[in-house]
């Protein structure tokens, strides 16, 4: 009996092998792809990948949109949903899958595709993917009208998820969000103590590596007092506004003046940082004197791998998410968020869109999540 797993992040590879690690999983087929533009995944998980836990890989082309409607492009989407369909049934058929594993519970085709599973008596299994696991964002499809949204639900199930899925599935798109409650769910993992159902378990992690990542993590920290380092996480600010990083970049002058020189900054980037926002932040450290060191340019392996073999002095971040997991995935470790301070600079610069952005943020649930604070 095999054991199926979606991944279209390599976060979602670390966390997948979390599980195979510490429930001695066998015979684990990897069904894998990317969002997006995000095409070097498919190499970042030839690197992560550990061999030895991994029977079969297969790829799947848009891994996590081909069992949905393409309302776009009506034609070639419906016959690329019946493809995969047919590709992905023969996987589990030959490989005698009894269990699937989704690595992001409000996935909408993942969503779908649990149903189709649970009615053909396999175990559907949820693990850890990052804030999506705790949070069902906002869908902008919610701003049309009730009568549009209410007409393409009819349309979509008549002409799409009924004749494929055999499930009127559109009103989960148009009409009303799926809470995990109403899946159909066997075993959730979480590595926060959130949830509390039956069916929950704590996923008590470890140091779990590839002999690649091993190595790599030894090259980048080689040379480097890490028991004096501090760790920024960058984010990519621009794509508020040009305001926006200007803000950003106000708001890392102000924290590293306030930096012991004595410091070593290792800098992380977001993997949407661009080619000028790299340059402009290098800049920033160089005009204050602080040495840092870039980490992950050449392969960006998700930073938790850093963070479970190297205990920083402080954590520097806006709000990346990688900070969830302080105390739970790695070592606890003091964090200081910047988005206060940039908060500030947006009234004083009376940047009033990116304001309310950040208030936003800094009143969600969320961020007080992310910061450690207890939610209510």
């Amino acid at each position: 009996m095999a054991n199926l797993f979606y991944i279209h992040t390599p976060f979602q590879l670390f966390i997948a092998q979390q599980i195979i690690y510490s429930r001695k999983l066998v015979d684990n087929i990897m069904l894998y792809g990317y969002i997006g533009n995000n095409h070097k995944f498919v190499e970042l998980y030839d690197f992560i990948a550990i061999e030895e836990f991994w029977s079969e890989k297969y790829y799947i082309e848009d891994i996590n949109k081909w069992p949905l409607f393409n309302t776009s492009n009506v034609i070639s989407g419906y016959y690329k949903t019946k493809h995969n369909k047919k590709k992905i049934d023969a996987i589990i058929s030959r490989h005698n899958v009894s269990s699937i594993f989704f690595g992001d519970v409000n996935n909408l085709g993942y969503q779908l595709l649990m149903y189709y599973y649970s009615v053909h008596n396999i175990d559907v299994i949820i693990f850890e993917e990052g804030l999506s696991h705790y949070e069902n964002a906002y869908r902008n499809v919610f701003e049309s009208t009730f009568v549009v949204r209410y007409l393409k639900a009819i349309v979509c199930d008549i002409i799409f998820y009924v004749p494929i899925w055999h499930k009127r599935f559109a009103k989960n798109i148009y009409l009303h969000r799926l809470s995990s409650s109403a899946l159909p769910i066997t075993e959730r993992y979480s590595i926060r103590p959130y949830y509390s159902e039956k069916y929950d378990i704590i996923l008590n992690p470890n140091c779990v590596m590839s002999e690649k990542v091993i190595g790599y993590i030894k090259d980048e920290i080689d040379k480097i007092d890490t028991s004096n380092a501090i760790l920024f996480l960058s984010e990519p600010f621009g794509e508020f506004s040009s305001m926006g990083r200007r803000i950003a970049r106000e708001t890392l002058k102000s924290t590293l003046s306030s930096l012991s020189s004595d410091l070593e900054v290792l800098i992380k980037f977001h993997p949407r940082e661009t080619l000028t926002d790299k340059e402009d932040i290098i800049a920033i450290f160089k005009d204050h004197n602080i040495k840092y060191r870039i980490i992950c340019e050449q392969i960006n392996i998700p930073i938790e791998y850093f963070l479970q073999v190297i205990r920083f002095r402080m954590i520097l971040t806006y709000l990346c998410s990688s900070v969830i997991y302080n105390g739970y995935l790695y070592p606890q470790v003091q964090v200081k968020s910047l988005l206060p301070q940039y908060y500030k600079l947006t009234i004083e610069y009376n940047a009033v869109n990116e304001a309310k952005i950040v208030n936003n943020i800094l009143n969600s649930r969320i961020y007080k999540l992310i910061i450690g604070e207890e939610l209510n």
